[in-house]
């Protein structure tokens, strides 16, 4: 019995094949304070009319991780560097939920991001876009206090005598038979010497 095979064949191309499609170019995961919502106004090259859009306001705190695919991808999102995110439910690249997670955030409020540089195509031109990708908000009611350590203490045998060294002395190891040690480094004024 013959055996029948598929046929490979390429997809046909449509006016909508390429819409939706994008190439990642760059992608930073930060730790951001969350500063408000605002109202921007957009201009772009396919609509002549100014626009208005809300957007959520973020500083940096801290960039945790930062890779860049292409040479024209963002470069890193530094401390102390305002970014936006779109309030817009359907922004290409960027879950729903999101833009529900910020709606819950108070100003001050902190969050780890991942920001990614899209180049999405589209026609008649393409675009770069920023959609925040995932987010998780800090859990309420924890705080970041920093954080002292007292100095560590050496632990001290019973019946040790403890001295402090008045001037740095050379450590000598057995040397290989001679008769004769070899020097291997000298004390710290700060050590404690056990005896």
């Amino acid at each position: 019995m013959p055996v029948a095979y598929a046929q490979n064949t390429p997809p046909v191309p449509t006016a909508q094949s390429g819409k939706g499609n994008s190439d990642l170019m760059a992608s930073n995961t930060v730790r951001a304070i969350f500063r408000g919502v605002q109202q921007i106004t957009v201009h772009s090259y396919t609509n002549p009319q100014a626009q208005t859009t809300q957007v959520a306001v973020f500083e940096v705190v801290a960039n945790l991780a930062h890779r860049r695919y292409v040479r024209y991808g963002d470069g890193l999102l530094a401390a102390g560097t305002i970014f936006t995110v779109s309030m817009d439910k359907n922004h290409p690249g960027q879950p729903s939920s999101i833009v529900d997670e910020i709606s819950q955030m108070q100003v001050g409020e902190e969050a780890v991001m991942k920001i990614d540089h899209l180049f999405l195509f589209a026609d008649p031109e393409g675009q770069n876009i920023r959609p925040c990708t995932r987010l998780a908000r800090k859990p309420s009611g924890t705080t970041t206090a920093p954080t002292t350590t007292a100095p560590i203490q050496p632990t001290v045998p019973a019946g040790a005598t403890i001295r402090q060294p008045s001037a740095p002395r050379p450590v000598i190891q057995p040397g290989n038979g001679s008769g004769a040690g070899s020097v291997f480094g000298i004390e710290d004024d700060n050590d404690t010497i056990v005896e």
